[in-house]
């Protein structure tokens, strides 16, 4: 467990977490990975979970009674995952990591907490405000990245964008470099930014969802591509019927990263 005056930090199995959800709140939790976890009617090693907060101090034996007390701190945090008015979705993969890195971050009534999974293991975080998560987010992404750019950008319809991923792994990069072109972007880019879609040193996807009538409505999306030739950043949003690609500096993810997560708590 790590502790100081900006990030609560603690770790629990995804059981544990979906024990604490079903006792307190009768309800699963949204997690990393996979969304809600399996269904409250999985049966759960009660005696085994029940003596494991108990040892992380998470929880006590209410006085002369089998049942458990768990925490009001820790129900208030994993409530969060249950209770949240948005909800980030970060999936990250750089080249030298061999798996991808799933989290989420739970905006509910002025609390912030992540939730990063590593298979069976997730560790939960508490950010003292925005300004921390930023920051947290900001080193996740900067991994791998370069700071070269170019004044390239362009608007694609979302049907024909979608087409994109699907023509490079087909081996149909001009057919893609048309699309691309055919909207605006500079022949001259053009190739470095196909480059970069195909071998990517690095993504970071940020998918935003708020909760409107007790469900998860898409707000917006930004996926961040380190190539060799630079870095570029792909835009959607649930306004918009165009994708907006354009080149993006270091400065600017960090911009991106705050407006997102100002859009999450407004």
């Amino acid at each position: 467990m790590k502790n100081n005056e900006l990030v609560y930090e603690f770790s629990l199995e995804t059981n544990e977490i979906e024990f604490i959800s079903n006792t307190c709140f009768g309800q699963r939790p949204y997690l990393p990975g996979n969304g809600e976890s399996p269904s409250t009617n999985q049966e759960l090693d009660k005696e085994e979970i029940q003596n494991s907060l108990i040892e992380k101090g998470f929880a006590k034996f209410q006085n002369n009674t089998d049942s458990i007390l768990i925490d009001p701190a820790i129900q208030g945090i994993i409530g969060a995952l249950v209770f949240m008015d948005s909800i980030l979705i970060y999936k990250g993969w750089n080249e030298q990591k061999t798996i991808e890195t799933n989290a989420n971050y739970y905006f509910a009534s002025g609390l912030i907490v992540g939730d990063n999974s590593s298979g069976d293991d997730q560790t939960v975080s508490v950010f003292r405000n925005k300004e921390v998560l930023v920051n947290h987010l900001f080193d996740v992404t900067n991994e791998i990245s370069s700071d070269e750019t170019a004044n390239v950008s362009c608007k694609v319809i979302n049907a024909e964008f979608a087409k994109i991923p699907y023509l490079i792994a087909d081996g149909g990069i001009e057919e893609a470099t048309q699309i691309l072109e055919t909207n605006g972007f500079d022949s001259a880019k053009t190739k470095d930014f196909v480059r970069s879609l195909k071998s990517p040193q690095s993504q970071d996807t940020f998918e935003l969802y708020q909760v409107e009538s007790g469900k998860l409505t898409f707000n917006s999306k930004a996926t961040i591509i380190t190539g060799f030739s630079g870095m570029w950043i792909i835009e959607q949003s649930k306004e918009q019927t165009t994708t907006q690609i354009r080149a993006i500096t270091l400065r600017e993810i960090e911009k991106q990263i705050k407006r997102l997560i100002d859009i999450a708590i407004n």
